[in-house]
């Protein structure tokens, strides 16, 4: 059942026990229960019939948890404890950490939706920014401790001619490293078509900053008829085992001149072995809450990263509500889900409750979302979560733990 281990509250414990054997080599069959648990405590274990398994712990205290493992035949117990405490997000006192520019120019208006790696000890971020016309374009900025960021430049614009599919602006980026080679997944807007239509592209770079689109772009696009018709947008990606799992937004309605606008959407992934595609889609994987709950009217931008142990982890934006109007700023919420694959997701909580809330500072007081992780306790660092915020407009914002 593994070593025992100390976790933090609200955040994820894995229980592995792929190191079962049986000398005959028949195939093993696993169970593994709670048999202790602090009082009140409603935590679950998901996945509990496979050899790795996980659970949320709700509440501090000790999880007493016993794995049996059978083939079919005889049958072996193991116990391990899992000690859960307090171990909150905390921001930095100088937030945001990315402000728009009040000056003018291509951020003017808001920057959001960052995508941040740490690359030979520095921090790189591309982000959205958004002009004064409301145009979206792709910025990057560099920083030494992720708190502080320098280099605030524009690296990718819109397509000058009319028509294209991502004329009317580009945003959302999602960047990985492959040897010396920076790619880029992003999304353009080709407001030519119907209300708006939202496509998927790739670019590369050996720098990060100069980049050279995809001539096969757009690689992804809407499926008419299907649960993502009216657009694709806000990519995250994820190479694994030789393939590239993109996951994104998928609108089943785009609509922004209905009154009041519709934005409904959910979370879907598309594999390829290429950048450049061909993609095979996989279906929606995580849609709205619904009944009410924090996540009821969409679910969107989703930020996958995958731990020590193959577990995967989504980070992603949702709106309870529909907005209001095209200009109303929606109130947000950034929640998590887990799996073991990739392909089916458990929201944590179970309705999956949102980890990071609206409000606190003015920056953040109404929206928060477009949320990007990194896990650095292997090399003794920390948990790093940054994310756009909104009041009056959207700036960028950092949390820890």
């Amino acid at each position: 059942a593994g070593a025992d281990a100390m976790v933090d509250t609200g955040g994820l414990a894995l229980l592995d026990g792929s190191n079962s054997s049986d000398p005959d080599g028949d195939v093993l069959y696993y169970q593994w229960e709670f048999t202790a648990k602090p009082v009140g405590s409603k935590a679950s274990i998901a996945d509990s019939d496979l050899s790795v398994a996980y659970f949320q712990p709700d509440m501090d205290g000790d999880y007493d948890v016993r794995l049996t493992v059978s083939d079919g035949v005889f049958t072996s117990t193991d116990n391990v404890k899992i000690t859960s405490v307090t171990g909150a997000w905390t921001a930095p006192t100088n937030q945001p950490v990315v402000a728009n520019n009040t000056s003018g120019g291509w951020d003017s208006d808001a920057v959001l939706s960052p995508c941040v790696i740490l690359d030979s000890g520095v921090y790189k971020m591309w982000y959205t920014g958004i002009d004064s016309g409301g145009t979206y374009r792709i910025g990057y900025a560099e920083s030494g401790d992720g708190v502080t960021w320098n280099n605030n430049i524009l690296v990718l614009d819109s397509n000058s001619s009319p028509g294209t599919w991502d004329d009317d602006g580009v945003g959302y980026p999602s960047v990985i490293k492959e040897g010396s080679t920076y790619h880029m997944w992003y999304a353009g807007f080709d407001a030519s078509w119907g209300n708006g239509v939202w496509s998927i592209g790739h670019a590369t770079s050996n720098d990060g900053k100069n980049w050279t689109v995809d001539p096969a772009n757009p690689v992804l696009v809407r499926s008419p008829g299907a649960w993502d018709r009216d657009g694709v947008s806000m990519p995250w990606v994820e190479k694994l085992n030789g393939l590239y799992f993109v996951y994104y937004t998928g609108y089943r309605n785009y609509d922004l001149t209905a009154v009041p606008p519709d934005m409904e959407s959910d979370i879907g992934l598309a594999i390829a072995t290429s950048p450049s595609g061909p993609y095979a889609k996989q279906g929606s994987l995580l849609t709205d809450g619904g009944g009410g709950t924090w996540d009821d009217y969409a679910v969107l931008e989703p930020n996958v990263s995958i731990l020590d142990g193959g577990i995967f982890v989504m980070y992603y934006e949702g709106w309870p509500n529909q907005p209001s109007s095209v200009n109303a700023i929606p109130v947000s919420f950034i929640g998590l889900a887990v799996s073991t694959d990739g392909f089916n997701w458990y929201k944590v909580n179970g309705t999956g409750g949102p980890v990071i809330f609206p409000g606190g500072d003015a920056w953040k007081d109404k929206h928060v979302g477009g949320p990007s992780y990194l896990n650095l306790k292997s090399s003794g660092g920390s948990e790093m979560i940054w994310f756009h915020g909104a009041g009056a407009t959207y700036q960028i914002g950092l949390e820890t733990r």
